[in-house]
């Protein structure tokens, strides 16, 4: 980020690094953000900016990861900052912490080009051969995407992923209907990306390919707040709305997530990522819900999503069948 002189990622481990060195663990006096940077300047490289590391322990203190203790100097050069946690917790899971830290500290420019090359299209053919686009992202050893993105055609592609590799995969959902997550265990590990449950009022960022005229790709990325997780009754068939009440089904109960940002049909299956960059939903477009009305108020619908619920989702080995076939690009 040209704002912090690209130090996300020219020093990784930086914001690591400043939470250890003023850490109570090292003491409270004779601790300042110049001696930081003397001390944590890599040899025969430019000295690091003072003005930089002082915004870096502002934004963590504005998010209760620090306090400062005394200010002083031209740029808060003499500034006193303080750090109470344990820092084994730091180093227990490393990759995670940094990801977390960086993502507070460097905000939405920083979660998105983590995932930029995470979040993928998913194209589904209909018989005649007309392409029907949703979104996908990489997660553990496969691929998370909505459950309709693989059954409303009669095959799909995924760019960077071969028919062979594809059709070998299995493809593991919920027995409950209304859950409208899928998992394609490619058994390739992908890059680590971190999942935790979400919470009302989270600023998020909602990533995916919405359907565009004339655009088969088309990214597109947009910041909203999540604005109610409620417990809603699911019809056990997609698309049956039951309004009748002796008629309604009940039985399949989830939750839903109403956010603040548009999600069209393209957008199913992308990820919903809070300002701590991890993934707290998926975006479906489809509710499968009792009554009308969800995009007549204007909010986006998405599933919240956590490691217990993926994991059960795979434990239960519940699989389904899909035709797969080579991406053909059109651009």
């Amino acid at each position: 980020m040209k704002e912090f002189k690209d130090y996300d990622i020219h020093y990784q481990e930086l914001i690591l690094d400043i939470l250890e060195y003023f850490n109570i663990s090292n003491g409270i006096n004779g601790r300042s953000v110049s001696e930081f940077c003397h001390l944590n300047t890599p040899s025969g490289e430019s000295f690091l900016s003072p003005n930089i590391i002082t915004k870096i322990c502002d934004i963590l203190c504005d998010n209760n990861y620090m306090s400062r203790v005394s200010s002083g100097g031209v740029a808060g050069i003499n500034n006193n900052y303080l750090n109470t946690a344990d820092l084994k917790a730091f180093t227990s899971d490393k990759e995670r912490n940094l990801h977390f830290f960086n993502s507070v500290v460097y905000g939405f420019e920083y979660i998105y080009k983590f995932y930029e090359d995470k979040v993928i299209p998913i194209i589904a053919y209909k018989e005649d051969g007309t392409p029907m686009i949703g979104s996908c992202f990489k997660f553990h050893n496969g691929i998370v995407t909505a459950r309709h993105c693989l059954e409303d055609g009669r095959s799909v592609s995924i760019p960077g992923y071969s028919q062979e590799v594809l059709s070998k995969a299995k493809i593991y959902v919920s027995k409950n209907p209304a859950v409208d997550i899928a998992y394609i265990d490619i058994n390739q590990k992908a890059i680590q990306v971190f999942i935790e449950e979400p919470h009302v009022l989270d600023e998020i960022l909602v990533m995916g390919y919405p359907m565009i005229p004339r655009f088969l790709q088309f990214f597109t990325v947009e910041k909203a707040t999540i604005s109610s997780i409620a417990k809603v009754r699911f019809a056990t068939s997609r698309g049956a709305i039951t309004s009748i009440a002796d008629e309604m089904f009940t039985k399949d109960i989830t939750q839903l997530m109403l956010i603040t940002a548009r999600i069209t049909g393209g957008n199913s299956g992308g990820p919903i990522i809070n300002k701590q960059g991890s993934i707290v939903g998926i975006a479906i477009s489809d509710t499968k819900a009792e009554g009308e009305g969800y995009d007549n108020l204007g909010y986006g619908i998405a599933i919240p999503i956590s490691v217990t619920l993926m994991n059960k989702i795979i434990e239960e080995k519940y699989t389904i069948d899909v035709h797969f076939e080579n991406f053909k690009d059109v651009s």
